[in-house]
């Protein structure tokens, strides 16, 4: 009597075709998981502006720079650009993603084009200086995961946010 040890050939086509068809089935739901995580990271960015916007309006109201066209506002030592008492456009897209990390718990990193990749962290870039964006890690703003926003352009209008998630 022989004692068989390890698979046969049929045995292990059997396990490859398996695995392969079980692999076809997982891989797009693993892709749409990386989607849906992604898309609900930019929400939440949208959403820490947002509350931003709401804690800067009550600082600035304290001191009385609510209506202000634009003015800076001290934040622990760090000067914020406000606009109407939010958060403002700076010049540079490094003050901006340095304005964004300072008052909130997103690590920025400056882009200077909406065709540049964030590395590690959060991307910002500021776009003809009236509008910022702010891209997924190892996105740009051409890969359409983003948060893009207008900041207050009046006293009687509120700072504009969107989300855009069709490329996550």
């Amino acid at each position: 009597m022989r004692i068989k040890k390890g698979f046969t050939l049929i045995e292990l086509v059997i396990a490859l075709v398996i695995l392969a068809i079980l692999s076809a089935i997982a891989a797009p739901r693993f892709i749409k998981l990386k989607h849906n995580a992604r898309s609900n990271t930019m929400q939440s960015v949208s959403a820490t502006l947002s509350s931003l916007n709401h804690m800067l309006t009550g600082l600035a109201s304290i001191d009385g720079l609510e209506r202000e066209q634009t003015t800076t506002l001290k934040i622990e030592g760090r000067e914020i650009q406000l606009q109407y008492g939010n958060l403002g456009v700076a010049k540079t897209s490094e003050i901006t993603a340095q304005d964004i990390s300072h008052v909130t718990f997103l690590e920025t990193e400056a882009l200077k084009r909406v065709s540049e990749k964030a590395e590690d962290e959060f991307g910002v870039v500021v776009f003809s200086k009236q509008q910022f964006f702010v891209t997924h890690p190892g996105m740009s703003v051409l890969d359409d995961c983003f948060v893009e926003y207008f900041p207050e352009t009046s006293p009687t209008l509120i700072a504009e946010i969107n989300v855009v998630v069709t490329g996550c």
